[in-house]
């Protein structure tokens, strides 16, 4: 598709015609990321990669090159187009209309974000969001080690979603569109993640007709910089030491309860860490 005008200045990261499979890696371990919100050590939950080697899989590139996965830069407002099928063990989340970040979605434009599964879209960009229940055993990406821990109390995790946004002439020929149910907790049709099946969600949305279209159900996950959890005390004592067949958009699709986002500045307590560590991986 040829890119709108009005949508030049923001990046375009290249088509996504098929579905995408990243490793299974991506959806089974947790990375984390510390800072500091006034003098307060906070830690992120994610999947995926921080700007770092360890996630440049875990993202379909479309035309441009994989290397600038590692630059904060592009993981501000990007988008694939055109954009058809979610990654595999990823599903639609929501639609994408109007002005989204900036971006004038109309006339014959239509977008959506894709999640991993069982994940919400919320605070109108491109950042999914959900929860892992308390004693889920997780492995978890901190300092350069993995360790393996049981969850003391619920915890919130983050992705960065994967915005699509196409033309009706993007479109095959013909496409069908499927209804997803929201009784299960499922990470995807053929779960290959025992940390990601067991996402807490609730509540359900239905997507305008501009947006059902043949967008399949999908995979990767990545870093969003806005969190929430904090468990520094596990990072701090091991700092020193270094899914599946892709299916049409869903006419339907999870939606979690919006979280508050973390503000950039301002006082902020530190939460009891929800974790006890078992083991270290070798």
């Amino acid at each position: 598709m040829a890119t709108p005008v009005n949508i030049t200045s923001y990046f375009n990261r290249g088509p996504l015609t098929t579905t995408f499979t990243p490793p299974t890696t991506c959806l089974q371990t947790l990375s984390t990321a510390v800072y500091e919100v006034n003098g307060i050590p906070q830690t992120t939950m994610y999947y995926g990669h921080w700007f770092d080697g360890l996630g440049q899989t875990c993202y379909p590139t479309g035309t441009m090159p994989t290397s600038l996965l590692l630059s904060p830069t592009y993981w501000g407002t990007y988008w694939y187009s055109p954009g058809l099928y979610c990654p595999s063990g990823w599903a639609t989340a929501g639609q994408l209309s109007g002005s989204w970040n900036g971006i004038d979605i109309i006339s014959s434009t239509s977008g959506a974000i894709c999640c991993p599964w069982s994940m919400s879209h919320y605070a109108g960009g491109h950042q999914c969001s959900g929860v892992l229940p308390a004693k889920e055993t997780v492995a978890m990406a901190a300092s350069g080690i993995i360790v393996t821990s049981v969850l003391s109390t619920p915890v919130t995790v983050y992705a960065d979603g994967i915005p699509l946004i196409w033309e009706a002439s993007d479109l095959p020929k013909s496409t069908s569109v499927l209804q997803r149910g929201t009784s299960s907790s499922s990470f995807g049709p053929t779960s290959t993640s025992p940390l990601a099946s067991s996402m807490a969600h609730s509540g359900q949305s239905g997507l305008a007709e501009g947006a059902k279209i043949g967008i399949g159900v999908g995979v990767p996950l990545g870093a969003l910089t806005i969190g929430a959890v904090v468990f520094f005390d596990i990072l701090r004592r091991h700092r020193k030491g270094k899914i599946n067949q892709s299916q049409p958009l869903s006419q339907e699709y999870v939606r979690q309860s919006e979280p508050a986002e973390l503000s950039s500045s301002g006082p902020r307590s530190e939460l009891e860490s929800p974790f006890t560590v078992r083991h270290e991986l070798a």
